[in-house]
């Protein structure tokens, strides 16, 4: 039994991996015809030192420990390494193919083209008894017309562990589930999984899918949360259903599910779709979804017992003849639950009052309870529902943000790998009193939620991912579309990559004359003796790319306003201008020769101060200033911010005052 180690920002795959000092420098080692053969009892710990781009997908094929003995690939003690699979688009993220008793814990996995993790049988030998826990898996699906799911057990893959997982963002409409489980008859089909304080969102088709799963094989789910799906948030849309239980193309059904939520998705909360064997509802709770909170359709008489449904667009229960249903919110009449709070951010959302008509109307199904009897609903009177991610196991701190209207979670944390702004989670250091989050920021136990009076978001980074001692407030970020912009709107699109936070960025990748597109709306105005900071990103191949402030107008031929210029092209000179723009006039106020970087994030910032002078820097990827240009102009003092690009390709994001 062997302790291997990887280190992306300082090991090197030629080591040995037994030490911490002589790290691998990714997974390729410990993969399938690496330079290891794992053997049951190895563990693997992926350190957190700078996010992993695996060149290729990492594969393990018939891999397998035992159950005493299981091989394990991990976080090293408390870090949270991300493994970033967009280097190889178009292919899974992890792919296990006849794996039996491995474990992964601890990992972010993000930016998948199909499955971020797919775990399949062979014709060898089928999957089994491997533990997924602890993972924070999004954006997947991204380069597939149908494989986009968060995790997927497909054919004769049977019996895992499912545990304390979110899954989000799935861009695949078609067939992009957070958790899905099928098969074929040429592949088989599998099921036997248990799925445990697991958390689907934003996924494009369904949270949870079970549409192909054997009922020979019934699968678990207890405290599972689905909401929010039938969509990704970029535009892309599918069936809708929080927890789908069947299908109807083979024999299917015999889930069982235990205390689950699902709430604002976009058609049905729970859908028995088709399945011939009865599924088991205890103490589900189903509110707001976009059509029905239960549907039982298929010729099964699927147990629901102590359940509530409340809210929903069309109605709370449909095609009940297909339920043996008793002591649920519709059988007993109750109109009005009196929860605590529909408010998803609190600690009480679909908490029932202790004056609910809720409390105490079950029956003893097996689940524990407090009182008289069980409440109805999968949150109990003295329970709360964590919607977002998996309850913690060690001391926790949490941040949230203001979206314009109310508080809001989770919260992308952010560090700066050397190269750009990538995702981690957030710490509590017990020893030293200190919350990890941009660096060690003193940490007292008080609140501070870093919203701002206009419910723009704010962070403490700077540049080269130090703290500054202030806030920045975030302008843009691109993970709301292009909506609010006007201008060649056509010609700019949103990407997950490259992106500075989060999976959204600017790409401008069309060939021809100047494009540009200005922000009209909401509460745009660029403000005097004010600094701000966007991100450029130049593309090999690229022309130029322009950041407007104190602009007007809606197309190239009509701007006013002032714009820094980042000139990409290597045999262009200056590279760096301060541009003054008049009904489409171009004057040059300042320039500077610099040696453009390719395939890396520059950062761009400006002051146009009340005095009538500007002052514009830019900074390389390490923070290290690289040039500066100045004027003295007054021209304009008031206007929007915008983009602005000639040929491809060019990116931008992460506007933000600072």
């Amino acid at each position: 039994m062997t302790t291997y180690y990887v280190d992306p920002a300082n090991g090197n795959n030629s080591n040995s991996g037994t030490s911490l000092n002589d790290a691998f420098e990714d997974l390729m080692p410990v993969e399938v015809d690496g330079k290891v053969n794992l053997q049951a009892g190895d563990v693997v710990k992926v350190r957190d030192t700078a996010v992993m781009y695996p060149p290729s997908k990492p594969t393990w094929w018939q891999t397998s420990g035992t159950a005493d003995n299981p091989i394990v690939i991990e976080a090293y003690e408390n870090e949270s390494p991300i493994i970033d699979c967009s280097k190889y688009d178009g292919t899974h993220g992890l792919d296990l193919l006849g794996t039996q008793h491995m474990v992964f814990r601890g990992l972010e996995i993000r930016n998948a083209g199909k499955n971020a993790v797919r775990c399949n049988g062979t014709d060898g030998q089928d999957a089994r008894e491997c533990l997924f826990e602890d993972l924070h898996i999004h954006h997947y699906g991204q380069n597939s017309q149908w494989a986009g799911n968060g995790i997927i057990f497909y054919g004769k893959s049977f019996d895992h562990v499912v545990r304390n997982v979110v899954a989000h963002h799935g861009s695949t409409g078609g067939g992009s589930d957070g958790f899905y489980v099928g098969g074929s008859s040429g592949a088989g089909r599998g099921g036997g999984h248990r799925y445990e304080n697991c958390v689907a969102y934003l996924n494009a088709d369904d949270g949870f899918d079970f549409y192909d799963a054997d009922p020979k094989h019934p699968n678990v789910m207890v405290n599972c949360v689905a909401h929010h799906n039938g969509h990704d948030g970029m535009g892309t849309t599918g069936d809708g259903n929080g927890f789908k239980v069947g299908g109807p193309d083979f024999e299917t059904g015999n889930n069982v599910l235990k205390r689950c939520v699902a709430y604002k998705n976009d058609e049905r909360g729970f859908n028995t779709n088709g399945a011939r064997v009865p599924n088991e509802f205890y103490n589900c709770t189903s509110w707001d979804n976009g059509s029905y909170g239960y549907h039982f359709s298929g010729s099964a008489d699927n147990v629901v017992r102590n359940c509530a449904s409340f809210d929903n667009d069309k109605s709370d229960v449909e095609s009940l003849w297909n339920a043996d249903s008793a002591y649920n919110s519709w059988d007993l009449g109750i109109s009005n639950p009196e929860f605590e709070t529909t408010d998803p951010s609190s600690d009480n959302f679909l908490r029932p009052k202790d004056s609910s008509p809720l409390v105490d109307a079950g029956t003893d199904v097996g689940l524990d309870y407090a009182g008289d009897a069980p409440d109805l609903g999968a949150i109990r009177s003295e329970d709360s529902i964590n919607t977002s991610e998996p309850e913690p196991t060690s001391p926790t701190a949490a941040l949230k943000f203001n979206d314009g209207t109310q508080h809001v979670s989770p919260v992308g944390v952010r560090y700066y790998d050397g190269s750009q702004w990538v995702a981690t989670s957030l710490k509590v250091m017990m020893d030293g009193g200190f919350v990890e989050a941009f660096g060690k920021v003193p940490y007292d136990g008080s609140s501070t939620d870093g919203s701002t009076s206009d419910g723009s978001t704010t962070d403490d980074s700077t540049s080269d991912g130090s703290t500054s001692g202030g806030s920045t407030t975030i302008l843009e970020d691109f993970t709301n579309g292009l909506g609010n912009y006007v201008g060649d709107v056509s010609s700019f699109s949103i990407v997950s990559a490259p992106s500075v936070r989060g999976n959204a960025g600017l790409l401008y990748d069309k060939t021809g004359s100047d494009k540009l597109i200005l922000r009209d709306s909401p509460s745009t105005t660029v403000v005097q003796d004010t600094t701000y900071r966007a991100n450029i990103y130049a593309h090999s191949g690229g022309n130029y790319g322009k950041v407007y402030f104190f602009a007007n107008g809606s197309s190239w031929s009509d701007v006013s306003g002032y714009a820094i210029e980042y000139d990409t092209n290597k045999t262009v000179s200056p590279q760096f201008k301060l541009l003054r723009l008049d009904n489409g006039s171009l004057t040059v106020l300042d320039e500077v020769s610099v040696s453009p970087k390719l395939e890396e994030w520059m950062d761009v910032e400006f002051t146009p101060k009340s005095d009538g002078s500007i002052v514009a820097r830019l900074y390389d990827a390490s923070g290290s200033e690289v040039a500066s240009v100045s004027a003295n102009d007054t021209t304009y003092t008031s206007g929007t911010y915008g983009f602005g690009c000639n040929n491809p390709k060019v990116s931008f994001d992460y506007l933000r005052e600072v």
